[in-house]
């Protein structure tokens, strides 16, 4: 097995500085698992909610397995591309010290989405079957969104300022 030599750049974990480099990167990581997270809740609730209009619509018994099993697909399919392109969004953010900014951005959406697929099941089905842990549920999902997208467009704003301002 020889010395305990590892493999890759373990020499730079070894250094403040390289703990440093190397922790912005974690936090990235940890970011994007975060939101590939909510991006599958907003799957779920997404699908949810075609499957409660489905109802509604009255599909026939042979139809509604189908398109049941064809939007999951295509959710499923744009799952993966924002977990691609969130990986991509978040690791080119932390040079710019944007990463607070891009999560708040892609999170807030994600529960902005999750939010309303929780609603509109509700406004469908009428108002009555909503009982108050619902209300609390899509209350705070609608409340997070909204703060993390406030925050996410300050900074912008913000940075648009001070960068005419230099």
């Amino acid at each position: 097995m020889g010395g305990g030599r590892l493999g890759g750049n373990h020499n730079l974990l070894k250094t403040d500085k390289g703990k440093r480099k190397m922790l912005p990167y974690f936090l990235c990581y940890t970011l994007w698992v975060i939101t590939a997270a909510l991006g599958f809740l907003d799957l779920i609730a997404a699908r949810s909610l075609c499957l409660t209009l489905m109802g509604v619509a009255s599909l026939s018994r042979w139809v509604a397995p189908a398109v049941d099993k064809f939007i999951f697909l295509v959710f499923g399919i744009v799952w993966l591309i924002l977990v691609i392109f969130s990986e991509y969004y978040y690791r080119n953010s932390i040079p710019k010290k944007r990463l607070w900014q891009s999560f708040s951005l892609i999170a807030g959406i994600e529960l902005s989405f999750l939010s309303l697929s929780h609603l509109f099941p509700f406004l469908i089905l009428g108002l009555g079957k909503l009982s108050w842990f619902n209300l609390l549920v899509i209350g705070m999902e609608c409340a997070g969104g909204t703060v993390l997208l406030l925050f996410a467009f300050h900074s912008s704003h913000r940075r648009k300022i001070s960068g005419a301002k230099s």
